[in-house]
């Protein structure tokens, strides 16, 4: 397998063309996400919080169960609202 790298792009002479990355550039190269990506994140943090808070308040995988439903509900509902502020920013501020 060939793991050498070629620099032939990153040569001194390009390294003076480069501007800096805006806040939004850097957050899409790093793996940034979409509004979809905000909601299930709010999902699965929902779900973990509210089955383990469910559990140790009710003490019974019923109470359990139903609090990781209310907190994917609202993990999904606040991860979506995140997103679609996100991508609006995006649109509005965008340069």
């Amino acid at each position: 397998m060939n793991t050498t790298v070629s620099t032939e792009l990153c040569g001194p002479a390009l390294a003076g063309d480069f501007r800096p990355l805006t806040a939004d550039e850097c957050a899409l190269v790093a793996g940034g996400r979409s509004t979809f990506g905000h909601a299930m994140d709010g999902f699965n943090n929902g779900i973990a919080l509210g089955t383990v808070s469910g559990a140790a308040l009710t003490g019974a995988t019923l109470g359990a169960t139903r609090w990781g439903v209310i907190g994917g509900a609202l993990g999904f509902s606040w991860g979506l609202g995140w997103g679609v502020g996100v991508s609006l920013r995006w649109f509005v501020y965008r340069r």
